[in-house]
């Protein structure tokens, strides 16, 4: 019975819980790497978005080539990514631009982000995008 107990407490905890929604970047590429959020220029847009936490249109973060700065988890608020979330957070940027290696990533329009972002949908419930530089 007490099992019972056990696994019904656990069922309930999981079930039960929204997970926060995170994007979360490693650089593992062995190299420095720089993350560039760019926000649209008008000013709802950057108020409103979920990006705008650096008083800049621009977020950039610099990855470097080894721990403890090689990366970025950000927070979204609690849910999963469905698409609909996903366009709803990624419709005021402008573009993201990953840049490690020789490697270049520009993504110019939020459908592209969007896309880009939603297949490295990951965890329970798709809960955290990660983008992993290799």
């Amino acid at each position: 019975m007490k099992q019972l107990w056990i696994v019904f407490f656990l069922f309930a905890i999981i079930t039960g819980c929204d997970p926060l929604r995170r994007i979360d970047i490693k650089n593992k590429s062995g190299n420095d790497a720089v993350v560039i959020w760019t926000i649209c220029d008008d000013m709802d847009s950057l108020y409103n978005s979920p990006f705008f936490i650096s008083g800049s249109r621009e977020v950039k973060f610099k990855l470097k080539s080894q721990k403890p700065f090689n990366d970025v988890n950000m927070s979204f608020g609690i849910g999963t990514w469905k698409k609909k979330d996903l366009d709803f957070v990624v419709k005021d940027l402008k573009s993201l631009e990953i840049k490690w290696k020789d490697k270049d990533v520009k993504l110019k329009k939020p459908e592209d982000i969007s896309n880009y972002l939603y297949i490295r949908r990951r965890g329970i419930g798709n809960s955290k995008i990660k983008i992993v530089l290799e």
